[in-house]
């Protein structure tokens, strides 16, 4: 059956003049390029879900990555005060670093005697360094006293006493300590109304008992 259907092709392929053959050739192989390119388009159809499950594996990797980081404000006598992200084992002399070095205003002997370098930094967390003539300790200095007050001084720092500090204060609850800590830092003891933090007459009542 097959030689037959050959024997018949080829008597019909005699019969087409000579000069049909160009034309011909050209069209077959305009078919076989055509067969090819449609093949190509399939194949390609086919891998473009993959391609972008692997781009949104990556972008999730990146997520998690970028998640992967603590995030702390650094203030005071600082060269660059400012918001840093690092990494999750970052420690104090880390977030220094990062914002440039202690300055030239710092109280180095408040520092050297009760900041420890090495204390493990948390997600949120603010460091805040105290220059010279500010009669209190750094919020990051409480890890090595216990203290947030210098021996002497009996007033609390609203920049940086702890809430337990500030909830000993007429007034003022857990609620607005936290807030006026997430205030800081302040310039002036007014900085507490102007910021609402505070209101007038709350602030009237324990100014004679804090201090910057």
């Amino acid at each position: 059956m097959l030689e037959e259907c050959g024997l018949f092709l080829l008597e019909k392929v005699k019969k087409i003049p000579k000069q049909a053959y160009l034309p011909l050739g050209i069209l077959a192989l305009g078919m076989i390029f055509f067969v090819y390119g449609l093949i190509q388009f399939l194949q390609n159809g086919q891998t473009k879900p993959q391609v972008v499950e692997k781009a949104a594996m990556s972008t999730a990797t990146q997520s998690a990555t970028l998640g992967k980081e603590l995030i702390v404000d650094v203030e005071g006598a600082v060269l660059h005060p400012g918001v840093y992200h690092l990494g999750t084992n970052a420690r104090i002399q880390d977030a220094l670093i990062a914002a440039g070095g202690i300055s030239n205003q710092a109280d180095r002997a408040i520092i050297a005697k009760q900041l420890n370098m090495a204390t493990k930094l948390t997600d949120g967390m603010k460091v805040y360094i105290p220059t010279q003539g500010e009669a209190q300790s750094s919020p990051a200095l409480k890890d090595a006293t216990g203290d947030q007050n210098v021996p002497g001084n009996d007033l609390i720092s609203i920049n940086s006493a702890s809430v337990k500090d500030l909830d000993s204060l007429p007034g003022i609850g857990p609620v607005t300590a936290d807030k006026i800590i997430a205030g800081r830092p302040y310039g002036d003891i007014g900085d507490l109304v102007k910021k609402k933090v505070l209101t007038q007459k709350i602030l009237d009542g324990i100014r004679e008992k804090i201090s910057l």
